[in-house]
């Protein structure tokens, strides 16, 4: 199991730019961290962030796409097939070996469920809220479920990312004792479903996070040592031939 032994590179994001590095050193930082503590390290699909890791291939075990910033769809696998697409051709015009994509879907994964062409993990959203339940049981409660509902939508040989709510959301999220409550529930699903080749922990350099709550960094160095390792680094075949065409999304 590589859970919580997979880390998630942001290239852009909402901190103070006086205080931060550039993007570039962000995503070579990052994969500087994952080498030092024996992770792998998830990027995004942009042309410069993949060149700019080339170096470090052998720590990068994944690309993520997603719709979340396009506007569509939050299951527009149309979109995503071509950010995948992107991907590849950077990943081949740089020689580099093919790593998996995996696709993250801003929301709860609704059936049915179809894999675009090319990608071959899921990535599943644990989030809660944004404000908080009544208490932290009802909160692990919720969550517990939430999870279940997803992973029962996803193909069984598909390989799933679990993103952790260690944020508060924006600052709606008020009870930092039920989210911390929530921490173990990622680890114990991953434990129990073979499928979960890691964990995202989102967020620890934007505000709200962990930077802001750093008591939650104690549970994740609890699951990280209780679960040591990483995902393989596996280099994947190209997609078979053109995909079906996804139906084109009615206008409104």
């Amino acid at each position: 199991l590589g859970a919580a032994n997979l880390l998630c590179a942001f290239k852009y994001g909402d901190c103070d730019p006086s205080t931060v590095p550039t993007p570039d050193e962000i995503v070579r930082t990052a994969a500087a961290d994952a080498r030092a503590h024996g992770a792998a390290l998830a990027i995004g699909y942009p042309r410069d962030e993949i060149l700019n890791l080339r170096e470090d291939w052998d720590v990068v075990a994944a690309i993520w796409v997603s719709t979340e910033a396009t506007g569509s769809d939050a299951q527009d696998g149309a979109s995503v097939e071509r950010q995948a697409a992107s991907a590849r051709a950077t990943m081949l015009e740089a020689g580099l070996p093919l790593r998996p994509i995996v696709w993250y879907i801003d929301g709860e994964i609704a059936a049915p469920l179809r894999l675009p062409n090319g990608v071959q993990w899921m990535a599943v959203r644990g989030y809660l809220g944004p404000t908080s339940p009544a208490t932290g049981a009802e909160a692990v409660r919720q969550l517990s479920a939430l999870l279940e509902r997803q992973l029962a939508i996803i193909p069984v040989d598909v390989p799933i990312v679990l993103i952790c709510q260690s944020y508060d959301r924006n600052g709606a999220w008020a009870d930092i004792d039920a989210l911390m409550d929530m921490q173990p529930v990622y680890a114990e699903v991953a434990r129990r479903d073979p499928r979960v080749v890691g964990i995202w922990r989102f967020a620890y350099a934007r505000r709200g996070g962990v930077t802001t709550y750093p008591q939650l960094r104690e549970w994740h160095r609890v699951i990280w040592r209780a679960n040591p390792g990483r995902p393989d680094i596996v280099t994947v075949p190209p997609p078979l031939g053109p995909p079906d065409p996804f139906p084109v999304p009615p206008e409104v």
